[in-house]
């Protein structure tokens, strides 16, 4: 196997559930890339959205690369670097591809802004009040008199519990999360349905039907197809590989050591997220509990014939349902994501579930296509390493 190692250490989603194949379903290889020419000479260079980077402020979240901005951009500055600050997202002028362009970053803490992001979500932890907005804290700042927000550190619990049956619906989302981390291996099949509008403003609908095999704590393989695409992801002995076998096309990264540090990497590293492979994160109920700002349950309620206890997370600017099997094996039947940095709506069934399955010896080891190119993922955070990934909300 071929193997690049990255100049940072290796978000997540997703993926490694990262996982550069698990946002395919959003991103698409499609119509819109750009080829690039890369210091490899690879030919193409695609960042973690799935897109090569667009010129404009219809950038991804917190990333994308910008060959301008708009005039009067705010400026903020933080221990002699300087961030231009644009509808939430910040830039640094740096060099990418071999050009000066504006990058976008994760700000640090104790950076101060004058305004926040549009459509923050608050929550209240000890008497202050957080506003929060794609993985990005911040609390109101009065220095010099004059009202400013200074991005800061998540707290560790949110007002969620506050909510009258809380309690109830993170019960349901504990009880699922010990029966799957009980689990050495876990297979399930996800039918997918992502929707949203592109840049002309028109509704675009992708379908797509994902196999998950897992082997805890450091073994996973995603076989995605529909709309005409078909893609593996296999994560192993610290490293993501994926092949898009209908463009002939190969990535390889390092990762980290877990299944769970893979998933926050590939969300941080490279802004991939997919719902779905957060149920295989041993402490997604502990993510949950401290980043959702909002939780209820809902009752119960059937997929297909399957009784199920029906519970809702909010989390910044996005909204899950989740329906969870009210049987003995409390497994997820289905999940409803609304919302989110790019506007898009996820809704997924889940089913054929397999506990401790036999899974073939082979079911992890990268498979080279004859012919297949390479190409680079381009990070948006190249901060964010192998060695330390970031924590992130669930709902990414």
């Amino acid at each position: 196997m071929e193997h690049k190692a990255s100049a940072c250490k290796l978000a997540g989603g997703l993926a490694a559930v990262g996982l550069f194949i698990l946002q395919l379903n959003y991103s698409a290889w499609g119509a819109d890339s750009k080829v690039m020419p890369t210091p490899q000479g690879s030919g193409v260079a695609i960042h973690g959205s799935g897109r090569v980077a667009q010129t404009g402020p219809s950038s991804p979240y917190r990333g994308g690369v910008l060959d301008t901005l708009p005039e009067n951009v705010p400026v903020v500055r933080l221990d002699r670097q300087e961030f231009s600050y644009l509808d939430g997202t910040f830039y640094i002028r740096s060099m990418y591809q071999g050009y000066l362009r504006y990058v976008g970053v994760r700000p640090p803490n104790g950076l101060v802004v004058p305004t926040l992001p549009p459509k923050c979500a608050t929550f209240t932890v000890d008497n202050t009040e957080y506003f929060w907005d794609r993985g990005v804290a911040f609390t109101l700042n009065l220095a010099d008199n004059k009202p400013s927000y200074v991005v800061t550190a998540v707290p560790e619990q949110s007002n969620a519990f506050a909510e009258p049956n809380a309690p109830e619906a993170f019960a349901v989302l504990r009880r699922s999360n010990n029966f799957l981390n009980g689990a050495n291996r876990v297979s399930f099949t996800a039918t997918e349905i992502v929707s949203g509008a592109d840049k002309s403003g028109a509704l675009v609908r992708r379908s797509l039907t994902r196999t998950f095999v897992a082997q805890r704590p450091d073994r996973l393989r995603v076989d995605s197809k529909g709309d005409g695409a078909q893609r593996v992801l296999w994560y192993s002995n610290k490293q993501i590989a994926v092949v898009d076998f209908d463009k002939c096309v190969y990535a390889t990264m390092e990762a980290p050591a877990t299944i769970d540090e893979a998933i926050e990497f590939a969300v941080e590293r490279y802004g991939i997220a997919v719902p779905a492979a957060r149920f295989l994160q041993t402490g997604f109920c502990d993510i949950v509990e401290r980043q959702a700002t909002k939780v209820a349950y809902l009752g119960m309620s059937n997929v297909g014939a399957t009784a199920c206890h029906r519970v809702k997370f909010n989390f910044s600017g996005m909204t899950w349902q989740l329906w969870i099997d009210a049987g003995d094996k409390p497994l997820p039947r289905r999940l409803i994501s609304l919302g989110g940095s790019e506007g898009r709506n996820y809704v997924a069934t889940f089913d054929r579930w397999e506990i401790d399955p036999t899974i073939a010896p082979d079911a992890f080891v990268f498979l080279l296509p004859k012919g297949a190119a390479k190409i680079d993922i381009v990070p948006l955070n190249p901060d964010i390493t192998a060695e330390t990934p970031a924590t992130q909300p669930a709902g990414k």
